[in-house]
């Protein structure tokens, strides 16, 4: 820089530094007597409003303006490429998300060579919509190899397919692209993707390799991984060494871990203790009462959690709380895929005991509220089989022949009309069967 042009610029400098952006701006604004410092000058006079910016929203725009100016008039200048970076980030500031998008993608047509493309690439697939963020996190994958970006991009990757429940993918790209070669150490985005294969693994059955992938996850620290990956572990022990094995680790892991790997433990230990049959210690440890505001991601924990308490007390007899529990589940969580199965065996237990009235005020719940699932079709049987069994016959005749008319190729059409035929036998109307029954 010409002598004038490094003061100023120099000055302007010392100003953004202590954080005084009036006279940063002015000395910024000053016009240079080197053209090639031009551009310099504009982009430290767009970082200056851009900071102000936070108490006056209308200078993000102008700073947005200029950055872009930078981009499009001084092509030629090592600043454009940052600048238009620079602007889309801005963008974003300013909650423009959209024109953000639009920078970026110009930013890989004006400069698909620059070192900056991979951070491109990078915010491009975090804030693009999920069918198209997995092509950008794929380019940095396949030709940017060396660059910071790589391991986060390829977790990125993996994590969509993991999401997707498509384990098998997971692993088979895992074993078919190079990665860079691994540091003594594993960073952290290396080591979220053993833990992702490890899950993986588990999922598609193949426990020994899952149990190496977790322990590769595993470090020193004791950190959130580690204590996922562990918990990992438990459960292949189970699989591959038994259930006390399982047991002890899970043991240790309550008395350890934070956070909601706490609560995964305490369900890992209650899941084992069931399968034990000490009913009584898995009611003890299952967690039922999680504050998902907290740890939303728990749901489904919590979900099976109840789901599994009220087995518990079935199985202990305690009836009266089976049902209390699964009504909890059926209640709080309607969408979860254990709900029509809590509702089901709420109304058999009502069923079981001659509770006919009741059972059958829950079937039709259940055939109400999950019209086409397995179980509400099961439920239409059963309010005729209720029927039957309460005494009402004409009742029962008409529910069977409802529910064979409704599913007329089910598999047990044949119960239905046999109960059919038993009903009319009962109240002595046997000449009055339905053809189809005399067949």
């Amino acid at each position: 820089m010409e002598n004038d042009d490094a003061i100023h610029f120099r000055l302007g400098w010392i100003y953004l530094n202590l954080n005084e952006l009036e006279p940063a701006l002015t000395e910024f604004q000053f016009v240079p007597s080197a053209t090639t410092n031009s551009s310099y000058f504009k982009y430290m006079e767009a970082e200056c409003l851009r900071r102000r910016g936070a108490t006056n929203p209308g200078d993000l725009e102008k700073a947005i303006v200029l950055f872009h100016n930078i981009a499009s008039i001084d092509l030629k200048s090592p600043l454009a490429p940052l600048a238009k970076l620079k602007a889309a980030l801005t963008e974003m500031e300013k909650g423009d998300s959209s024109s953000a998008l639009v920078s970026l993608r110009q930013f890989l047509n004006l400069y698909p060579k620059d070192e900056l493309t991979p951070a491109v690439y990078l915010l491009l697939g975090i804030n693009e919509n999920p069918a198209n963020s997995q092509k950008y996190f794929d380019q940095i994958v396949q030709q940017k190899r060396n660059s910071p970006f790589f391991d986060v991009a390829y977790f990125a990757l993996q994590n969509h397919d993991f999401n997707r429940m498509d384990y098998q993918k997971v692993i088979t790209r895992n074993a078919s692209i190079p990665k860079n070669e691994l540091t003594p150490e594993s960073n952290y985005w290396q080591r979220a993707n053993h833990l992702l294969l490890g899950e993986s693994a588990y999922f598609l059955g193949h426990y020994p390799q899952a149990l190496a992938e977790y322990k590769l996850a595993q470090n020193n620290s004791m950190d959130d991984l580690t204590e996922k990956a562990r918990i990992g572990e438990a459960w292949c022990k189970w699989q591959l060494a038994g259930l006390d094995s399982a047991l002890a680790l899970f043991d240790i892991l309550r008395s350890t871990a934070r956070g909601e790997n706490r609560f995964l433990a305490d369900y890992g230990y209650a899941t084992v203790q069931f399968l034990r049959q000490d009913y009584t210690a898995a009611l003890r440890a299952y967690p039922v009462s999680v504050n998902l505001a907290e740890y939303p991601d728990l749901q489904p924990v919590v979900e099976k959690s109840l789901f599994r308490s009220a087995q518990c007390y079935f199985r202990l007899q305690y009836y009266l709380q089976a049902i209390e529990t699964w009504t909890i589940l059926a209640s709080n969580y309607p969408h979860s895929a254990l709900a029509p199965e809590a509702l089901f065996n709420i109304a058999d237990v009502y069923f079981r005991a001659n509770h006919f009235a009741e059972a059958d005020s829950v079937y039709n719940l259940l055939i109400t509220k999950y019209e086409n699932h397995p179980l509400a079709v099961e439920g239409s049987l059963k309010l005729a089989q209720s029927a039957y069994n309460a005494g009402n016959y004409e009742v029962a005749i008409s529910r069977y022949q409802e529910f064979i008319e409704k599913y007329p190729h089910h598999e047990k059409n044949t119960a239905a009309l046999e109960g059919i035929q038993l009903s009319y036998y009962q109240i002595g109307q046997t000449g009055q069967l339905p053809k189809h029954c005399k067949k």
